[in-house]
C-alpha cells in the first residue's frame, strides 16, 4: 500500500519517533 512505501522510504523519521517513545517511557517509568 502507499502508505507501506512511505514508511519505508522514510527510516530515520521513524527511527527518531521511536526514540522519543522510548525515552518518553523510560522518563515517567
Amino acid at each position: 500500500s502507499k502508505e507501506a512505501k512511505r514508511r519505508l522510504r522514510k527510516p530515520a523519521l521513524v527511527h527518531l519517533a521511536y526514540a522519543k517513545v522510548i525515552k518518553k517511557l523510560n522518563f515517567c517509568g
